[in-house]
């Protein structure tokens, strides 16, 4: 069995977030955090950035713009052969409208990725 951050580790691999992109850092952490607590993800700009902005020691809107380039970046990679990936690795596709978007947010990102793991 493996633990959370193992798990969340897994799916940004597999979606595609280079570990050593500025985002990934804080899209580990969002992700940890709306898994403990699913309100935060309704709440994305007066809750979880402030509160990963303390976290990191920056400010509430480089963590907002570090994570939205980090999710745009994987449009740009993202490719079929992935997607089938996730859904063969997770049993579930919620992953591909979100990706599949021509702008995908932040928040749909988080939101797939919460329900993608609160089905392990």
């Amino acid at each position: 069995m493996q633990t959370r951050e193992e798990d969340i580790n897994e799916l940004l691999d597999l979606v595609g977030v280079d570990p050593d992109l500025g985002g990934r850092d804080l899209l580990e952490t969002a992700i940890d955090d709306c898994l403990y607590d699913q309100s935060l993800l309704k709440e994305l700009t007066t809750r979880l950035y402030p509160a990963l902005a303390y976290k990191f020691e920056t400010t509430a809107a480089l963590v907002e713009r570090r994570m939205r380039y980090a999710v745009k970046g994987l449009v740009n990679s993202m490719t079929t052969r992935r997607l089938d990936a996730m859904q063969e690795r997770y049993g579930v596709d919620w992953m591909r409208p979100v990706l599949s978007g021509k702008n995908p947010t932040v928040g749909k990102f988080l939101t797939a990725s919460v329900n993608i793991l609160c089905t392990l």
